[in-house]
């Protein structure tokens, strides 16, 4: 009799762990649940968030920030304004990552991307500030870049930096710049270094810059702007041979002149004012992405 009392009572539990298994069969995680970390690639020779040597070459700093939209092929967009930071640096690309609250579903989707992250956004238009007040240096989000779209599977985990099949964007620089150097003859400042220059066009190139984030080849519309940069140099300025060993660079919005159109340059060092001819505007190609070496 006990031994018939025994296998009903492990037949009832056996029936009872089944029962409750198969109850909670939902809350199985697949893997692809709850936050997960993704990674993608950004760079080129082309991209820069801080001026190198040669004016037009990239490289990355440690704690920038890009923002990263995601649009799914039914024109829905998973990713909106997410904010992607540098986790490692190399010479020409940066890999940046960013935590999702969930994991993309495997679609083909087009990836959108600028930095930095824009003040505004108003469905595809992105608007940025370009400073009135820079360091001479392009840096702290002064060099706006726009990516070109790119179509790619959903994003997975942060690759390894030797592994280049991951998502890769190729980002346009939207400013111009002036790079200013100080030849070696010059005999005004001598051995004087500037430390401060500040530029007064006839119109205005900084402000707020709208442009399409989907379009890296739109002009930008500035608005709020104003026509006087004020750079004060995070390093001095001084005279030398080479044009790639000491400068300074301005970022202001592409901008066509009229002839006649000059900008008034002044530049301080710590015991003078230094007044450097007017620059004529017009002769001048202003356009995105490129660099104008001036003498002072």
């Amino acid at each position: 009799m006990r031994r018939i009392w025994t296998e009903k009572v492990r037949a009832v539990l056996t029936l009872a762990i089944l029962f409750i298994m198969s109850s909670c069969q939902f809350d199985f995680q697949d893997g692809r649940t709850g936050p997960v970390k993704v990674g993608i690639y950004a760079g080129g020779s082309q991209t820069r968030t801080e001026m190198l040597p040669n004016g037009l070459s990239a490289a990355w700093e440690a704690g920038d920030e890009l923002a990263v939209w995601a649009r799914n092929s039914s024109g829905s967009y998973f990713l909106s304004n997410q904010i992607f930071k540098t986790y490692g640096l190399d010479g020409q690309r940066g890999f940046f990552t960013s935590t999702l609250d969930s994991a993309m579903p495997e679609d083909n989707y087009t990836y959108y991307c600028c930095y930095p992250v824009p003040v505004s956004v108003n469905g595809t238009k992105v608007t940025f500030d370009v400073p009135a007040v820079q360091d001479g240096k392009a840096s702290g989000g002064a060099d706006i870049m726009i990516a070109t779209p790119v179509q790619h599977g959903a994003l997975t985990a942060v690759p390894d930096p030797e592994d280049h099949s991951g998502m890769s964007m190729a980002m346009n620089r939207m400013m111009h710049q002036f790079r200013f150097y100080i030849p070696a003859d010059n005999a005004v400042i001598g051995n004087e270094k500037i430390t401060k220059i500040v530029l007064t066009f006839p119109r205005d190139v900084v402000g707020k810059a709208t442009m399409d984030l989907t379009d890296p080849t739109s002009a930008s519309v500035l608005s709020e702007g104003t026509s006087k940069i004020t750079m004060n140099l995070s390093a001095p300025l001084q005279a030398s041979s080479a044009l790639d060993t000491y400068y300074a660079c301005m970022v202001m919005n592409p901008t066509a002149f009229d002839a006649g159109e000059s900008v008034r340059v002044q530049a301080y060092t710590s015991s003078m004012i230094a007044q450097v001819d007017p620059i004529d505007l017009c002769a001048r190609d202003f356009q995105a992405g490129h660099s104008t070496p001036v003498k002072l």
